[in-house]
């Protein structure tokens, strides 16, 4: 069995779970693996992990910069304005 089957084979063993139980990295990398056969899949798995690690972080410290006096509104008015900063993601 070459690459493509091998990787068609398993995209659709994901693509045939209950939605909960997909993982979306998995079958994102298994489709770039595609177009890029030496890609390491633990190496990208690890820096999805530290992005993820670094939101809660971000997310966290907002949180603890909400008033109790805030609207819905005004909440998601500062996450669209954090949303428009640049990415401190590296």
């Amino acid at each position: 069995m070459d690459l493509t089957e091998q990787i068609d084979r398993e995209f659709s063993q994901i693509a045939s779970l209950p939605d909960d139980r997909i993982d979306l990295a998995h079958g994102a990398l298994l489709i770039a693996k595609a177009a890029y056969p030496d890609l390491e899949e633990p190496i990208y798995l690890e820096r999805l992990d530290r992005m993820a690690a670094r939101a809660v972080e971000d997310w966290k410290r907002f949180i603890a910069h909400i008033g109790d006096h805030e609207s819905v509104a005004e909440i998601l008015a500062r996450i669209d304005k954090l949303k428009k900063q640049p990415s401190r993601i590296h």
